[in-house]
């Protein structure tokens, strides 16, 4: 029997390698440590099984996309974006994984000062600006952006070969947005994820900081009145369980029924080297394996440790905190995820936290924004009222709080020092397949891990 294929780590893009590895007829030695996806799943907290935050699947973008011919693999980057050409592709391997268990969701809201309506974040339309803006400050847009497309007709940085990677988003906003949109509506909300706001986030990255980067022309006519042209149509799900954490039960299940994938729980990666033509892998508990072909899926710090590289990214903080409500003292049906750009609110966003609610009860995950002290209950029972969440005299109930160390902040520093360090894994490990967040910085959304996996069982030798 032919030497297995070797694919080491638990995140998504590791395990969709093994199964796709094993689908095309290779034998698959699976190594990992933890649970897949753990990023993606549940947890429990007080007895109940809920979600970390926004556990959003995109099936689709703009229609457009979809109908474009595949590019060859040769062109794709690793990225947080490199998966969109191939797009259809990722929807499929998805749909046919999760089956009936697909669930289309409400689509996500925002609150502005009070007013409440379809999110310009999340969905990228433009269309309910002007339910969020006054005549004045709408008035103030428009000049802005017809004078950035007096100046060049496509406007902004989208067509002046600004490279993204190495611009930061407050000067790509600026840009393309003019100050007023800019302090209104993309800095406002990015202080409430990162102390500094915009300053010093790769432009390319904008999207990691649910920040949009709209064209100027699609901004202009938003806030002139003038029909909008750009009206993506983006809908969202999740699966049966409210989140994602089915569809990573059901494609480890897939890995475990598989007669070519040998499951192997190892300790976490702390050494890889080269022998000869070979790659030498080591874990905690003590395994040691040596293979002509790996595919590797851990996390860079994890990476770039065990070949001796230094790395170590800054990493935004999240605080979060979930209560259980009786549905009758929710004020409106409940989006998928409400996003609180008042500064005043100590709430960030609110998002279903999933199925595991007693009768007659629903759970959310409040993320809270930064810089504020932590509230109280009746705190952030108030502010939920405010927000049009609650209804007036509500009493939830508080399950419980954690602070965890999110993911790298999308930050121009953090990406050149990723750079660095793959630059140098590179060097040391020529040709070795990575797949997952070490493959490129950023690169570490759903879609986007699916498509690597998709990918690596298609080009390997």
């Amino acid at each position: 029997m032919p030497e297995p294929v070797v694919v080491v780590g638990a995140s998504v893009a590791a395990a969709v390698a093994a199964e796709r590895l094993a689908a095309r007829g290779e034998h698959v030695r699976w190594l990992h440590a933890g649970a897949l996806g753990a990023g993606f799943r549940r947890l429990e907290v007080s007895g109940r099984s809920v979600n970390l935050g926004p556990r959003l699947i995109e099936l689709s973008y703009e229609a457009t996309a979809a109908a474009a011919p595949e590019p060859a693999w040769s062109s794709y980057r690793a990225r947080h974006d490199g998966h969109r050409p191939w797009q259809a592709r990722v929807a499929r391997y998805l749909r046919d994984l999760l089956e009936e268990a697909v669930r289309e969701v409400p689509v996500p809201e925002l609150v502005w000062r009070g007013a409440r309506g379809a999110d310009i974040y999340f969905t990228g339309d433009l269309r309910a600006l002007p339910g969020f803006l006054d005549p004045r400050t709408l008035a103030a847009v428009a000049t802005e952006t017809a004078a950035i497309l007096t100046r060049a007709p496509a406007g902004g940085v989208h067509h002046d070969g600004s490279d993204l990677d190495d611009i930061d988003l407050t000067a790509a906003s600026l840009a393309n947005h003019g100050p007023t949109f800019h302090r209104a509506f993309v800095d406002v909300l990015a202080r409430r994820l990162r102390s500094a706001g915009t300053d010093g986030v790769a432009a390319s990255l904008h999207n990691k900081l649910w920040m949009p980067l709209y064209w100027p022309r699609t901004l202009w006519q938003a806030a002139a009145g003038e029909p909008v042209t750009y009206t993506p149509d983006r809908a969202f799900y999740t699966d049966a369980s409210g989140g994602m954490s089915l569809l990573m039960e059901r494609l480890e299940a897939r890995l475990r029924a598989s007669q070519r994938v040998e499951a192997e729980p190892v300790g976490r990666l702390v050494r890889i080297a080269r022998d000869a033509a070979r790659s030498v892998l080591t874990f905690a508990d003590g395994t040691t394996v040596t293979a002509d072909r790996a595919v590797v899926g851990s996390t860079p710090e994890e990476l770039f440790a065990a070949a001796g590289i230094e790395y170590a990214p800054a990493r935004l903080d999240l605080r979060l905190v979930w209560i259980e409500v009786a549905t009758p003292e929710l004020a409106l049906p409940a989006p998928s995820a409400l996003t609180v750009v008042d500064d005043e609110s100590a709430i960030y966003r609110v998002t279903d936290a999933g199925d595991g609610a007693a009768e007659g009860h629903a759970i959310y995950t409040l993320e809270l924004a930064a810089g504020h002290p932590e509230p109280t209950l009746p705190e952030l029972a108030r502010q939920l009222v405010g927000s049009g969440f609650l209804r007036p005299g509500a009493e939830p109930r508080e399950l419980g709080r954690r602070a965890i160390r999110a993911f790298a902040d999308p930050s121009i520093a953090n990406r050149r020092q990723f750079d660095r360090a793959l630059s140098a894994f590179q060097d040391q490990l020529a040709g070795l397949p990575l797949v997952g967040a070490a493959a490129g910085f950023g690169a570490d959304p759903l879609n986007e891990q699916v498509l690597q996996g998709i990918r690596i069982a298609e080009v390997l030798p």
